[in-house]
């Protein structure tokens, strides 16, 4: 069952489940998603579209989920909005 946030204008929604082996977080909004060309770029080291931005939170996420054997990607929804997931591996009874 996700979570839906609701604001002025559209929503966000939050989910997580399990696929096979791994934890999927999802994410999806209803904007107007986003250009191709910063999709093809996001997870790339000082890539930001913010003034101020660093660019390095999604690149830190992305180095995190690789080596956690995990993935993460965005995709613009085809009804409208943007989606991003993380898939990270899970095993029972592991000890941390």
């Amino acid at each position: 069952m996700p979570f839906i946030f609701r604001r002025q204008g559209g929503h966000v929604c939050f989910g997580v489940s399990m696929v096979a082996d791994h934890l999927l977080f999802r994410v999806e909004d209803e904007g107007s998603g986003l250009p191709s060309d910063v999709v093809d770029q996001l997870f790339e080291p000082f890539f930001t579209t913010r003034s101020g931005g660093t660019g390095l939170g999604l690149a830190i996420v992305k180095k995190v989920a690789d080596e956690l054997g995990g993935s993460v990607r965005c995709h613009n929804r085809e009804t409208k909005g943007s989606c991003f997931e993380l898939t990270l591996p899970c095993q029972e009874n592991q000890r941390l």
